[in-house]
């Protein structure tokens, strides 16, 4: 059974759609409040309708946001406004963008249908844990849309780059169908690849690759348990081969240049800084770590963000390294001393390949042992804000924020990604962030178009 096929996209109709910027959106787990106000406002067919509606306060089981993405999805195929194309392509895709030190990167793969298969015991990798909060709420829209809304993000290694060269073929014909710039400045490009012979060259080359799961750990998972429903209920005549046994995904080479890990740097709340005393937690720090001072200038954040990073990523190719700034603007550059061993500092039941890494070190050791003092403390989301921007992150010290300190981070490697995934084993929350993410909007796949 081929693993990798093309397929019927759902497309924004140009025609009925002046500016396709303003119906695009990020991925429903990154809009904040204020963002999906911002999209409402600046579109009435803004796609955050379909994957992050607004909920109503008379919304009950019949009448909800996951029954109005459903209606507001006929209703823009109905007019006109979303579109299927005639025939089934791959859909290449790219994304040129800088990353924060201002450096020009440009990501090219395509979206397709790929066979669902349970994570870690085919040829699909995960690699973080998933919740079932959210795992909940996205079936629910599954089940309401039947339709694919966003993308999954996966990664395969093709060392040759042959696949590269075949999508480079297809952006080198002719001009995307679709291109726009983001409120990021990142540039949005779309090629259609309905070229039968590339489509079964493409799919060939990918047939028995193993996928990783960069973003979308949620929405695979989801799309999996719908398979499984579909399957109970007996829909379709060869359900092995059943539209709703694939899921729309973006699938990009791990070893071209335009491949990003960002850090997602912490920031520490104000009341997670209650009764801590910095002379004793850098005095504690002192034991396992180097530590450099830096007096870092809090209103020139962006540049000083960029300017620590640097630092510490130069440390962080002999060692696990971090930069730490607190209020005032008083800094460190921490850096592991050698033949210490974290695992000796954190729970037994922390697997080996999990302890080398730098956030495991953060979390299980410096603040839950050094800053906290309490191993046994379990912190959320209001005790730790994660941040990708690092001057972003500095700024928080200042007002209305008054975080109590700020952790800046290395970006972990795709080797220690790759290392983790063999193992079976999944990385700690906010391991990794993939930049920049996929816009939703793009190409949507209906599970009820022509398959």
């Amino acid at each position: 059974m081929a693993r990798v096929l093309p397929f019927v996209g759902t497309r924004y109709n140009p025609k009925a759609i002046e500016d396709l910027s303003a119906v695009m959106a990020p991925p429903y787990d990154v809009i904040t409040p204020e963002m999906q106000k911002e999209m409402y406002e600046r579109s009435p067919h803004n796609i955050v309708r379909l994957i992050l509606g607004k909920e109503q306060v008379d919304d009950d089981e019949y009448n909800n946001k996951y029954q109005r993405a459903g209606s507001y999805l006929r209703e823009w195929k109905g007019n006109g406004t979303l579109i299927d194309d005639p025939c089934k392509n791959f859909y290449v895709y790219q994304q040129e963008f800088r990353t924060p030190d201002k450096k020009m990167h440009v990501r090219t793969g395509f979206f397709a249908a790929v066979l669902l298969e349970d994570p870690d015991k085919g040829m699909v990798r995960a690699h973080e844990h998933t919740f079932e909060g959210p795992k909940a709420d996205r079936l629910k829209l599954l089940r309401s849309t039947h339709c694919n809304l966003s993308p999954i993000f996966c990664l395969y290694s093709d060392p040759g780059k042959e696949t590269d060269a075949l999508l480079a073929s297809v952006t080198a014909e002719e001009p995307p169908r679709t291109e726009l710039t983001d409120s990021d400045r990142a540039t949005h490009r779309l090629w259609l690849m309905p070229n039968a012979a590339k489509v079964k060259k493409l799919s060939s080359m990918l047939q028995d690759t193993e996928f990783l799961i960069a973003d979308g750990h949620h929405r695979y998972e989801t799309a999996l348990q719908y398979c499984r429903e579909m399957r109970s209920k007996g829909e379709g005549e060869k359900a092995e081969a059943a539209s709703y046994a694939y899921a729309m995904t973006f699938l990009t080479n791990c070893e071209s240049e335009g491949l990003v890990i960002l850090p997602t740097h912490r920031v520490l709340s104000r009341e997670l800084g209650e009764g801590v005393e910095h002379d004793e937690v850098v005095e504690d720090l002192s034991q396992f770590f180097d530590l450099q001072p830096r007096q870092v200038d809090l209103k020139k954040t962006a540049s000083e963000g960029v300017r620590l990073c640097a630092e510490i990523e130069d440390l962080g190719r002999r060692t696990n390294a971090f930069a730490l700034v607190l209020p005032g603007g008083r800094g460190y550059l921490l850096s592991l001393k050698p033949n210490v061993d974290p695992a000796s500092e954190m729970r037994e039941d922390v697997p080996a390949a999990i302890a080398k890494l730098d956030v495991s070190i953060l979390h299980e050791y410096i603040l839950a042992k050094v800053w906290v003092g309490n191993p046994e403390i379990e912190l959320d989301d209001r005790d730790i804000e994660y941040v990708k921007d690092p001057g972003a992150a500095l700024k928080m010290l200042g007002p209305p924020t008054f975080a109590s300190g700020v952790f800046l981070m290395n970006q972990p490697s795709m080797e220690e990604v790759r290392e983790i995934t063999s193992q079976n084993l999944r990385m700690p929350h906010k391991t990794t962030y993939f930049y920049p993410k996929l816009l939703s909007g793009m190409v949507l796949r209906d599970l009820s178009a022509p398959w």
